[in-house]
């Protein structure tokens, strides 16, 4: 049996920024393969690139070199919404949009009825009675908490 091929290949990666001082590298010749429906956790001491890197990835950010190849062509001639559809991470500090707990659930599908935002709502051990409450009312725990639903691939919702 041969492994299926990765959804998304890294390849020699580097992104440099321009400093005081001269040139920095930030991500420096990265190489990986990631498979579909995977979930990856990047790991570093601070300062280490984990954020550039997925700034890159995603592309917030251009790498100043290398290829990046996603469902097998270069990410660069996709539009950067469509690759982000697909790519999603999470930052490190959450972030939700004005509006209620429902809308922000929604923000990706917002074909979701009532009861499946409070079924979602419900995975994430978020008190569904508290869809309706704006978004100001909730702690960064909370926050980071509702976070995932919103990345899921539509055909999971």
């Amino acid at each position: 049996m041969t492994a299926p091929s990765p959804v998304l290949e890294v390849r020699h990666l580097t992104r440099e920024v321009c400093t005081d001082t001269g040139r920095l590298k930030i991500v420096d010749d990265f190489s990986y393969s990631f498979a579909e429906a995977k979930i990856y956790t990047v790991l570093g001491p601070s300062g280490a690139g984990k954020s550039s890197l997925l700034r890159v990835l995603n592309r917030l950010d251009e790498p100043t070199s290398g290829e990046i190849i996603f469902d097998g062509q270069d990410y660069r001639t996709l539009p950067p919404c469509r690759l982000r559809c697909k790519v999603g991470y999470l930052f490190q500090t959450p972030h939700l949009f004005a509006g209620s707990v429902a809308d922000n659930v929604r923000f990706a599908h917002p074909e979701l009825t009532d009861e499946r935002v409070s079924e979602l709502l419900t995975l994430t051990s978020f008190k569904s009675e508290r869809k309706d409450e704006p978004t100001d009312n909730l702690s960064v725990g909370e926050s980071s908490g509702l976070r995932w639903p919103v990345f899921w691939p539509p055909n999971q919702l």
